[in-house]
């Protein structure tokens, strides 16, 4: 079992033909909170998550999965086994839950928001700001804002089924415009949005086909 850090950019895997993966996304900033770590020492990286939580809460988890069969069924038993270590930890009255919820809160109303009006909004300086965003998100504000607008992009994206253009897309999802978001998807997927989006939609940029299946985004982004 691995804990996969927060990623500046797609990583590409391929898994063994009779391995099948389950996995659960963690909110930014629900690694520390959960397992207490500074997350910046896992950017980029996999770790094993024994050495992070231990080897009772690893092997309790382990054995929680290897009771299921279904992928579906596993899938639920990893996300009541992240439950039960959030309860157990006290979680909800974590001291940096506030902190985290105030910057995403502010960064899904101002996508763009820089990083004095967040400090601001903290009462806090630029460079505390900056240090304990390391330590909860794993980069900096600038980076986490990049990664959400991105992540904005494709869920409008879906919901739309790819109908509307690149650019009103870019400005919904709170970038300045067009060649700003070819700049984010150029540095996030390596991809221009174009190519991206075509992987993501099969039929882009002709999304006529009410069959067409999307191509799932775990394969580009980690």
């Amino acid at each position: 079992m691995m804990l996969c850090g927060p990623e500046r950019s797609s990583w590409n895997f391929q898994l063994a033909n009779d391995i099948t993966a389950v996995g659960v996304r963690l909110r930014p900033g629900m690694a520390h909170v959960l397992f207490g770590i500074d997350v910046s020492t896992i950017v980029d990286r996999r770790v094993s998550i024994r050495t992070v939580i231990g080897s009772e809460r690893a092997s309790r988890i382990r054995s929680a999965l290897s009771h299921c069969e279904a992928i579906e069924s596993r899938r639920r038993a990893l996300v009541q086994q992240i439950a039960y270590l959030a309860a157990a930890d006290g979680v909800v009255t974590h001291p940096a839950q506030q902190f985290i919820d105030m910057i995403l809160d502010v960064l899904v109303e101002r996508p763009r928001a820089t990083r004095t009006h967040l400090a601001e909004q903290c009462g806090m300086s630029v460079r505390e700001l900056h240090r304990r965003s390391l330590r909860l998100f794993g980069y900096g504000t600038s980076t986490l804002a990049r990664i959400m607008r991105f992540q904005h992009l494709l869920a409008l994206a879906t919901a739309m089924h790819g109908s509307q253009s690149l650019a009103s897309l870019a400005v919904e999802a709170g970038y300045c415009d067009q060649a700003h978001l070819a700049h984010d998807c150029r540095a996030i997927t390596s991809l221009t949005p174009s190519a991206f989006l075509g992987e993501y939609f099969p039929t882009f940029p002709d999304l006529a086909d009410p069959y067409k299946t999307r191509t799932p985004l775990a394969r580009r982004l980690g």
